[in-house]
């Protein structure tokens, strides 16, 4: 039964590299996806507070 042999400084190194760029893709996809859902609710409250604000100028026109 064979050993497999030691990996070498520059094999592990350009793994090292790999799973920080992996690490880092995962982070983003997830930070973008964060932030476009929290733009999406400021998007929905200040339409509804418009709303709010043009039904309360409309009453008191009246």
């Amino acid at each position: 039964m064979e050993f497999p042999k030691e990996a070498s400084f520059s094999e592990a190194l350009l793994l090292f590299f790999f799973f920080i760029l992996i690490v880092t893709i995962l982070i983003s996809c997830f930070s973008s996806e964060f932030s476009i859902s929290l733009r999406g609710e400021y998007l929905l409250d200040y339409l509804f507070k418009r709303q709010e604000r043009k039904r309360f100028q409309k009453n008191e026109l009246e």
